[in-house]
């Protein structure tokens, strides 16, 4: 472990660490997890979850930052893109109650067929809402993708279309757009 302190990480993703496994205040509980780790620790989430008490409970941890998923500037392209109805207003509300908490969020946009053409304002959602950072991932094919990949997954041509707007859009406006 002394040598791992040696490096500098500027990222640990730990996939297996889900801060809502057991319950909160147990000795079961991971939610201890971030206050006795050495390094930065995020959490990924959709957020549909995060009611007032559970960003309260997560204020009081050393969590740096939580990433949340917000797929679309509208509840219509959103909620298609999570496979989901209900889930852009639950979204929103979960980031709205972390940043009431004083909790750091960055913006995660997973890319599919159905999004692809609303990125600009999806971010400009993501600023409206007091998000300034946004990373856009590819999608994993799990889930609700796994069954409907051909449906939501973008084609090499699509993506590098993508890239090439995304690359423009950076030029254009200068903001901080990540792709992963």
């Amino acid at each position: 472990m002394s040598s791992l302190i040696k490096l500098e990480f500027y990222a640990l993703d730990l996939k297996a660490v889900n801060p809502f496994y057991g319950r909160i205040g147990s000795k079961s509980s991971n939610w201890q997890i971030s206050t006795i780790l050495i390094f930065n620790y995020f959490v990924n989430t959709n957020a549909t979850m995060i009611d007032e008490s559970i960003a309260k409970k997560l204020a009081q941890t050393n969590v740096d930052r939580i990433c949340v998923s917000l797929d679309g500037p509208t509840a219509q392209i959103h909620d298609k893109s999570r496979g989901k109805s209900g889930t852009f207003e639950l979204t929103k509300r979960g980031i709205i109650n972390l940043m009431n908490c004083g909790i750091a969020v960055d913006g995660i946009i997973t890319l599919t067929k159905y999004n692809v053409n609303y990125i600009p304002e999806t971010l400009e959602l993501m600023h409206e809402l007091g998000i300034h950072e946004a990373a856009i991932m590819l999608l994993a094919t799990v889930g609700n993708a796994k069954k409907n990949v051909r449906d939501c997954y973008l084609t090499y041509g699509e993506l590098k279309q993508f890239i090439l707007q995304m690359t423009d859009l950076k030029k254009t406006y200068d903001e901080n757009v990540v792709s992963k």
